[in-house]
């Protein structure tokens, strides 16, 4: 019988860098470099304990390795360059390096694992062993000093993983003086539904199959062109279906598709079938715009220093829309609508004089206010 008390350190260190220098010929930047350092250092403390009990040749053992408790901190440095040609046509660099390092602390909590083992000893030659390891990856959350902060992301933990028995089979065999060793290993997927998923896949792939063997041309255009046609009598799916993306365009054609080809296949991936269109249709409906394009002006760590942000402008520019968003662990600033990045590099280059951290970033917008 032992009890281990364990102690863990641990130092990540990642420098993602982003050059972009294809523009268009009227936007007035003409090169950005972008460079994030971030430097994660850790440590946690676990307990871990065991008991052996042996009978003859045979050997049987449990131990228990509790949740790691860990502490993180995380330390982000960036760093942004950007070129560009006013309208006289002179070349200049702005250079964003506030030298500033944010500070982001949260705990992370790992699940615990119980572990069986047995071993036999036969004619003290052969040796097997098998190991039986339970561990919960649903147990496992993220903390932070203030409350709801890692709420979503702790629902989808316990709601997508879940506990997985792994194996393990080994052998020894000694002859002489050398030992011959062999083993095998099971390791289980956390996810669940893992099976359901590839189900779900192997049915997409065998609806594909029949359609391919159904018509003489190539899938995309032929889909295409048939949900066109589907729509055409109808204006408010056609009005979807010009406004929306191209991958949200493929997603209506896909969902028209398997939709008409449920006659083809077999009868047993009707329910399936079914349940990937109330999908598809979900996506759509819960979509609340569309892509587009908006400036962000900075982010800060608190909500105060945030709002200061939003006021300036708004006494600056106040016919410009202001929104204020919580993308953890920074408050964030964007304003503007537009469609696209040329657009936002317009109000970029004109604000720029009091914001030289603005950039262009992506985000769902509703349509109305594209329009406005």
């Amino acid at each position: 019988m032992g009890i281990n008390l364990n102690f863990h350190d641990i130092l990540y260190e990642k420098e993602n860098r982003h050059i972009e220098t294809n523009f268009d010929n009227d936007s007035a930047i003409t090169r950005i470099d972008f460079r994030n350092y971030l430097s994660t250092v850790g440590n946690g403390i676990s307990i871990q304990g065991g008991i052996i009990y042996k009978a003859g040749s045979l050997r049987f053992g449990l131990s228990y390795k509790s949740p790691t408790f860990y502490a993180f901190e995380d330390n982000l440095d960036q760093y942004l360059e950007t070129s560009s040609n006013d309208t006289d046509g002179i070349s200049y660099t702005d250079i964003v390096d506030p030298r500033v390092t944010n500070i982001y602390e949260y705990n992370f909590k790992s699940p615990s694992k119980f572990t069986f083992s047995s071993g036999a000893v036969i004619n003290n030659m052969i040796l097997l062993n098998l190991d039986l390891t339970s561990k919960n990856y649903s147990k496992s959350s993220f903390k932070h000093q203030f409350d709801g902060v890692y709420t979503d992301l702790n629902n989808a933990i316990s709601r997508n993983l879940t506990n997985v028995l792994d194996y393990n089979i080994g052998t020894e065999i000694k002859i002489n003086n050398f030992s011959l060793r062999g083993g095998y290993k099971i390791i289980n997927s956390p996810y669940k539904n893992i099976d359901e998923n590839k189900t779900l896949l192997n049915m997409i792939n065998d609806v594909h199959k029949v359609w391919l063997n159904s018509i003489n041309d190539k899938t995309g255009p032929f889909i295409r062109k048939q949900y066109v046609a589907y729509i055409n009598n109808d204006p408010v799916l056609t009005k979807n279906y010009e406004n929306a993306t191209l991958s949200e365009k493929l997603l209506l054609e896909n969902a028209y598709f398997i939709k008409q080809t449920k006659k083809l296949i077999n009868k047993k991936y009707e329910k399936g079938i079914d349940s990937l269109i109330i999908k598809n249709q979900n996506i759509i409906n819960k979509k609340e715009g569309i892509l587009g394009w908006r400036v962000q002006l900075t982010f800060k760590s608190t909500k105060e220093e945030i709002k200061k942000t939003r006021v300036n402008f708004i006494k600056l520019y106040p016919e410009i829309p202001t929104y204020l968003t919580y993308d953890p662990p920074y408050y964030r600033i964007c304003v503007g609508n537009f469609r696209t990045k040329n657009e936002a590099l317009k109000l970029n280059n004109f604000i720029r004089k009091n914001y030289v951290e603005a950039y262009p970033v992506q985000k769902i917008i509703d349509l109305n206010l594209l329009r406005n």
